[in-house]
Formats: C-alpha cells, sequence, structure tokens
C-alpha cells in the first residue's frame, strides 16, 4: 500500500512538473482592457527586427532582451490601442504595400539563412495571412510614430528608414499617462514557451 501511495504521489508530481514545464503561451500586458500574450509579443518583436533591417536572430527571444522587448511591446500597444480606437486614424496610417511585401520578402529570406528563425515561425504556427497582419500593424505603430515626431521636431525623415518610437517624447509620455494598463504576474521573468506541434 505504501508502495502505492508513493506511486502515486511519483505519479502527481511528475504530471505537474510538466505541465509547469509546457508553457505554450501566457498574458504578458493588458492595454486599455486588451491582454497580448507572449507568443503575440515574441512573434511582434522578431518581425519588427526584420522591418527594421536589423540582425534577424536579434529579435528572437532570450532572457538577456526579455525585459527591454516587454517595454518595447507595452509602449508601441499603446500606440496601436490608440489607433485602434479611431477607425480614420487606422486606416490613414496604412501601410505602403510595398514596404509590406518586402518585409515578408526579408522575414523569407532569413528564414533560409538562419535555421532557429525558421524553426520559431513554424513553432508559432504562422500563416502568410497571420505575418501580414502583424507587419502591416507594426508599420501602423511607425507611420503613427513618424508623423508625431516630424510634428514635433518640424523636420522630414528618410521615407525608407525605419522610425524607432522614443518612449521619452513628451507626445508619447502624454498618451502612455492617459492610457490604462498592467502587466500580468511575472510578465518581466522569461519563460520559453513549447513551440506547438505538427
Amino acid at each position: 500500500m505504501k508502495n502505492f501511495i508513493c506511486l502515486v504521489m511519483y505519479f502527481f508530481f511528475s504530471a505537474t512538473l510538466m505541465a509547469e514545464q509546457s508553457l505554450l503561451d501566457r498574458l504578458i500586458v493588458e492595454i486599455n482592457g486588451k491582454s497580448y500574450s507572449q507568443k503575440q509579443l515574441e512573434t511582434y518583436e522578431l518581425l519588427r527586427t526584420i522591418a527594421m533591417g536589423e540582425e534577424p536572430r536579434s529579435g528572437l527571444p532570450s532572457s538577456k532582451s526579455w525585459t527591454a522587448q516587454v517595454e518595447e511591446f507595452k509602449n508601441e500597444m499603446i500606440v496601436y490601442t490608440q489607433l485602434e480606437n479611431d477607425q480614420q486614424k487606422l486606416e490613414s496610417f496604412a501601410p505602403d504595400s510595398k514596404r509590406v511585401a518586402s518585409a515578408e520578402m526579408a522575414l523569407t529570406n532569413a528564414q533560409g539563412k538562419f535555421p532557429e528563425l525558421d524553426r520559431f515561425i513554424r513553432g508559432r504556427q504562422l500563416s502568410e495571412a497571420d505575418i501580414s497582419r502583424i507587419f502591416a500593424m507594426l508599420f501602423r505603430v511607425e507611420g503613427y510614430t513618424r508623423s508625431r515626431q516630424q510634428i514635433t521636431a518640424a523636420k522630414t525623415q528618410d521615407e525608407n528608414a525605419f522610425t524607432r518610437l522614443d518612449p521619452e517624447a513628451d507626445w508619447f509620455l502624454a498618451l502612455a499617462k492617459a492610457t490604462s494598463y498592467r502587466f500580468y504576474t511575472k510578465a518581466k521573468d522569461y519563460v520559453a514557451l513549447v513551440p506547438y506541434r505538427n
């Protein structure tokens, strides 16, 4: 009987540990009542890195870059939430289809060069439509950021250069102050997701 109880306890604790280790996704941040998950954050950050023309592998999630990625994502989703809440603004910052197509081509090329990047995309089960939608989303945020920076700086920028969001800009600080957001418990602690199996 004692052996049976030990065996049951062993399987219970093993199953609990396996469940804790097999994390498919988790919620990271909520902005104006809308929640975003780790999968969304990781995908957005990787595609943003590619759209910016930076080294693709630097966009993959890691414990080293996690805190910065969480903050960047939260900031950009604050901007995107404002656009989503104003249909006219959302449409006015629709990205140029050539920029989206160019970013998609850069992603395809990067997948061919870097197996870990290809595994990431396949593991997250991202369709071409998902990828196009995320690129469109991040280019909308970038377009809005560019317009605000041009208004405040009264200067034009290279149309092909990707404009980074400055979290210290007055316009962004005012927007962030007017936006309700919160991080979920342990959101800033990096935990690797287990990719979905095909």
